[in-house]
């Protein structure tokens, strides 16, 4: 009986996982025993018919269990199949069931049948039917797919039970939509051709042939995957079977139902880091013809020198992207690659060479004066949006847009052309398109497990890549805060869901930046490494942390990405703090007095980014101040709710009516008329009073000294209590932090001199 709509809801992967974790521990105990039987009797010393018998009794045993080792083997093999085929159908089949939504088509899963309410106009109604016949389309492949995998898992149970033999579960393994070699390809490209489509057969052929099992995706990820020869030749012939068409009708072939797999093939077999066991790699040879063009060809059909001369002079309805030689082309291929499996996209030559050709069209429209060709910039920046949004979600190839060399001592050499390019240009989606390079940053910027190759792999290429928009916004603050050609707006302006992403990926490096970090992270290196200033060539060099300051002020002139990129700032001089306060608490040989200087570093930055970021949006100085100084309090009452700040309670704020002065405590007083440029330092005394509290929850020193300024709760009283004067708490806090040792001398000159340094830009 053929699986339903409503079976797919009820196949668990996991559970497919455990049999065939079972199936693998019984192989190994299973020949394990063999083993251990046969070494048994040949340990014995006795001699004669005895030892003979013996001997014909063991062999027979260890064959029998030999060959059950070989059965659950099988099994093994079947289930781990069916659990790759079972968790990409279910994957599938949730996408499926997120476009019908989109398109307004209900799916009744019980009944398995489509309906939809009727559209008022005749066009709506047909291309309602146009969309039922691609979800049907889908439908009826992925339940081609899914017989397939239950009937592997059916033969794998009744080997397992006693019903069925080794033989017939390798005969039903056999039996899946392949074969992958060159003959079935070429078959399958040419069906495709003649039809117009592919059939559910091949459909499901084309699916099984571009989905890889976990390790495969892995080893994709650290760009080493190695498939079989017969899939590599199979691949690769669907994709050069393409060689008759256009680009338009590749497009056509890829919107079609089906169509993402086609495009994995064609990704697959142009990734020059997949190769075949026979050493064949991937390249961009293996592209059809259309798109081989238009990487290969010349980006425009006439000199460059040609090219700046029309563009200044102009002319009545000139439109620049005549002047390419595949400007339709390069829409066309930008169409293909948005379909597929994102998870596929890791450097295949089609996304690096339309990366590349994004670059090329970007650097030619800031080149010459556009004067009457003018109107046609926005249309030709949406059309290079849509590239960038197309191969913008490839890692590899972002990183290796950006990253073009690495220098004597190991450093990334950036493209600092492309990277003013990207972040200056007058975008027409707020940044949306270009938001795609750094958007999934976050998601394997730290790593679970260091030691893993793969999850190395990815966080060192997300370290590389975000440090190549931080440098370059860090050293360049001048060209990020009032951008050329639109009327001196800033990033944020521009630009503000970049700048969101940007906040985003930029959270998990601000250990990083301090030199000092709490994580596993990799590959992003000190800001003041990139410095453009020849006195600076290491973190040590900077004291003032300059670019990153300057970080944190272009980053800051969208206030949603302000609010993300501080609150997390605040939280990690919160961990920072609760670093040091744990070193002395625990008595260590060393305590984590680099960890307080980080916490005042950090804390400069915050500071001196505010007023930096309000300055550029606010012509007046007091009021910048004035709005900074809002900001942070904005921003420090959003880091005590993440999830990350720090364990030892912040007790200042516990005390009843210290709200004001927990402000106090991290933001210092409201601010006084102040030079637009100045930060006004924050006096040392609450700093101390802040970490005093987190030793007294840790019952370190002689807490007694604190007695005669504890509220009733039990913490320290406030500044500016109505019974104890400021002057005692200050005495009191001194005393009990002299008890705890010389310790905290060295820490808090630590944590001033790195906070004075930020804030008045001092160098050494």
């Amino acid at each position: 009986m053929s699986l339903t709509l409503a079976d797919l809801d009820q196949w668990d992967p996991d559970a497919i996982h455990s049999v065939f974790q079972a199936a693998t521990e019984r192989a190994n105990g299973t020949r394990s025993a063999a083993t251990g039987i046969g070494d048994v009797v040949a340990a014995t010393s006795w001699e004669g018919k005895a030892r003979e018998a013996a001997d014909a009794a063991s062999g027979r045993v260890r064959a029998d269990l030999l060959a059950h080792a070989e059965e659950c083997d099988g099994v093994a093999r079947a289930a781990q199949t069916a659990e790759a085929q079972v968790t990409d159908i279910k994957a599938d089949w949730t996408n499926i069931l997120r476009m019908a939504d989109r398109w307004g088509i209900t799916i009744n899963v019980e009944a398995g049948e489509i309906s939809y309410l009727p559209p008022v106009t005749a066009e709506d109604h047909v291309e309602m039917e146009r969309r039922v016949d691609i979800l049907e389309a889908e439908i009826t492949a992925l339940l081609v797919r899914a017989n397939d995998a239950d009937e592997n898992l059916a033969a794998a149970i009744r080997l397992a039970t006693g019903t069925g033999t080794l033989d017939e579960l390798n005969a039903e393994l056999a039996d899946d939509p392949s074969p992958f070699d060159e003959e079935q390809g070429n078959a399958d490209a040419q069906d495709l051709l003649e039809d117009g489509q592919l059939s559910p057969e091949a459909q499901a052929r084309l699916d099984q042939a571009t989905t890889l099992a976990p390790e495969q995706q892995a080893a994709l990820e650290r760009g080493d995957l190695i498939l079989p020869q017969d899939q590599m030749q199979y691949l690769t012939a669907m994709s050069r079977g393409l060689d008759p068409r256009t680009t338009e009708e590749i497009r056509a072939y890829t919107r079609a139902p089906g169509g993402g797999a086609l495009t994995d093939a064609m990704r697959l077999a142009t990734n020059p880091h997949v190769a075949s066991a026979n050493g064949a790699r991937g390249g961009l040879d293996n592209a059809p013809k259309a798109l081989r063009d238009i990487v290969n060809d010349p980006t425009l059909r006439v000199p460059q020198s040609t090219w700046e001369q029309l563009v200044q002079s102009g002319g009545h309805g000139f439109d620049p992207r005549n002047l390419f030689t595949h400007w339709d082309g390069m829409k066309d291929m930008a169409a293909i690659l948005g379909h597929g499996d994102q998870a596929l996209m890791r450097g295949s030559a089609l996304d690096v060479g339309m990366l590349g050709k994004s670059e090329e069209a970007l650097q030619l429209m800031r080149t010459g004066v556009w004067s009457d060709a003018t109107p046609f910039h926005d249309p030709m920046t949406t059309d290079i949006q849509t590239m960038i949004t197309a191969s913008g979600r490839d890692p590899v190839a972002v990183h290796d847009a950006l990253v073009t060399s690495y220098d004597g001592n190991g450093r990334p050499v950036f493209d600092n052309q492309f990277l003013e390019n990207l972040t200056t240009h007058r975008w027409t989606d707020g940044g949306t398109a270009l938001s795609n390079m750094v958007t999934g940053i976050p998601d394997v910027a730290t790593m679970a497990d260091p030691a893993d190759p793969t999850q190395l792999a990815a966080a060192t290429r997300a370290g590389e890549t975000l440090n190549a928009f931080a440098q370059f916004a860090g050293n360049n603050p001048d060209k990020l805060l009032n951008i050329p050609g639109t009327e001196n707006q800033s990033l944020g302006q521009v630009s503000p869901d970049f700048t969101r992403a940007m906040a985003d990926a930029t959270v998990p490096y601000l250990d990083d930046m301090m030199d000092n970090k709490l994580d596993h992270t990799t590959g992003f290196r000190p800001l003041a490494e990139f410095s453009t200033n020849p006195e600076v060539e290491s973190f040590v060099d900077d004291p003032a942390v300059t670019a990153t300051r300057n970080l944190f002020g272009v980053v800051g002139t969208d206030a949603f990405a302000a609010t993300t990129l501080n609150s997390n700032a605040y939280a990690l001089i919160n961990d920072y703090q609760d670093s040091y306060v744990r070193s002395i608490a625990d008595a260590a040989q060393i305590a984590n007095t680099d960890d307080l200087q980080s916490s005042g570093a950090l804390r400069g930055v915050i500071d001196t980014g505010a007023n930096l970021a309000a300055n550029d949006d606010i012509s007046d100085g007091n009021a910048a101040a004035q709005q900074a100084w809002e900001d942070k309090k904005f921003w420090y009452d959003a880091a005590q709710k993440l999830p990350v700040w720090g364990d030892i309670v912040d007790t200042v704020g516990q005390v009843p009516g210290a709200d004001n002065v927990l402000q106090e405590v991290i933001l210092g007083t409201g601010p006084v008329p102040v030079d637009a440029e100045t930060v006004a330092a924050i006096s040392p005394d609450i700093a101390r009073h802040l970490l005093a509290n987190k030793f007294l929850q840790l019952g370190v020193g002689d807490t007694s000294l604190l007695d005669g300024i504890r509220a009733d709760n039990g913490q320290i009283v406030a500044f500016g209590a109505d019974d104890v004067p400021s002057s005692d708490i200050t005495k009191a806090v001194d005393a009990y932090l002299d008890s705890i040792g010389l310790k905290t001398n060295t820490g808090f000159d630590k944590y001033e001199g790195a906070y004075d340094r930020v804030i008045e830009g001092q160098s050494q």
